[in-house]
């Protein structure tokens, strides 16, 4: 599932009034949850008791997708938005899916759209596909699953209270929250206390030494390469549950900085995703204006990034300028990867290994 395109920063529509998601919710979601994609089954079954009295189960779409971005794009298409925004969907069976409905954050404001797509829909069509939705029924289940996407969140990604101060230690274990600093808690829901061991670690040093020396060779010239290091500092250990990850971790955050340290594609997503990731690399990480091969005349319409010889080509053209795409296998469908020098391969190889995967090159 590819992003949200508008034309401008500015409301399609009319803003969502909506008792179930305001902003304030939204953002909390957002600040909570860290990972981008659930999937939910379908509501239980409700009994015969329970319909005899008028009760029934509320649907819900199986799929709910976060995308962080937030930002203007200009492109030979012309000049795009992405906002923040929740994508709700019940068949992926496509990059942009055959209909799909989205809550976007338009400056203080939120609306809710729709938009019937599926193959052969290009990334650049969305901001003249999406419309208003009128039907009850649809906004009840987008409720109803933005209900069900919090408790979620809420279940795996409890908050952390404040630390405990040893005189309160000594007072029946009662939370000691510095004044005007309590948790922000999603409300009407119960507050999931994590257990003492459940605070991450510090990621182990060499890790850390890995990260950095990945970073000094795939940010040669990047302005805010501080950040970089920053963040690299901070990171913990992976959790037990697999919920956390210190490479996720890091993408994610570096990616809210328009930092591309590392990249992060869904197999499915098209190949112009790939080019626009690879021309910022380029601008940003090593202060090159390249001509990369134009996605939309090198491949057939519905061509990803999972085709065969699109990453090849690719790299055939960073070639020229001493570079070279490196692969990270996380053992998943997506593609994760960081562009080098073609001397450093052997750096590149030796630190992705150190982190517990496996390098490819291209």
């Amino acid at each position: 599932m590819a992003r949200i395109y508008y034309h401008q920063n500015q409301l399609a529509g009319n803003a969502l009034n909506s008792q179930v998601i305001d902003l304030k919710k939204f953002d909390e979601l957002f600040e909570r949850a860290e990972q981008n994609l659930f999937e939910f089954s379908a509501p239980e079954p409700v009994g015969f008791f329970k319909k005899l009295f008028g009760q029934s189960a509320k649907p819900q779409f199986k799929f709910v997708r976060l995308t962080r971005d937030g930002f203007p794009y200009s492109t030979s298409e012309g000049d795009f938005y992405l906002p923040v925004a929740l994508i709700f969907y019940d068949v992926d069976d496509a990059n942009f899916p055959s209909e799909f409905y989205f809550i976007a954050k338009i400056g203080e404001q939120l609306e809710l759209r729709k938009c019937q797509a599926g193959k052969g829909v290009k990334w650049y069509q969305i901001p003249d596909l999406h419309e208003a939705v009128t039907d009850s029924s649809i906004i009840q289940k987008i409720e109803q699953s933005f209900i069900t996407l919090k408790q979620e969140v809420v279940r795996i990604y409890p908050a952390r209270p404040e630390p405990k101060s040893e005189q309160n230690n000594q007072q029946n274990q009662q939370p000691n929250y510095q004044q005007n600093q309590q948790p922000n808690y999603p409300q009407n829901h119960e507050v999931i206390e994590p257990e003492e061991d459940e605070e991450l670690k510090d990621l182990a040093p060499e890790l850390k030494e890995a990260y950095l020396k990945l970073a000094d060779i795939a940010l040669k010239n990047h302005p805010q390469k501080a950040i970089v290091i920053e963040q690299i500092q901070q990171l913990k250990q992976a959790d037990e549950d697999g919920f956390f990850h210190p490479l996720d971790a890091l993408i994610e955050h570096l990616w809210q900085e328009d930092i591309r340290l590392f990249v992060s594609m869904d197999w499915k997503q098209e190949v112009t995703d790939l080019q626009w990731h690879l021309e910022n690399i380029l601008k940003d990480n090593w202060q090159i204006e390249a001509q990369l091969p134009d996605a939309n005349t090198q491949f057939e319409q519905d061509a990803t990034v999972s085709d065969d010889g699109v990453f090849a080509l690719y790299n055939q053209a960073l070639l020229p300028h001493g570079l070279t795409i490196g692969h990270i296998d996380t053992d998943s469908d997506a593609y994760v990867f960081l562009v080098h020098a073609i001397q450093d391969m052997t750096i590149a190889q030796k630190n992705v290994e150190v982190l517990g995967y496996r390098y490819l090159s291209v």
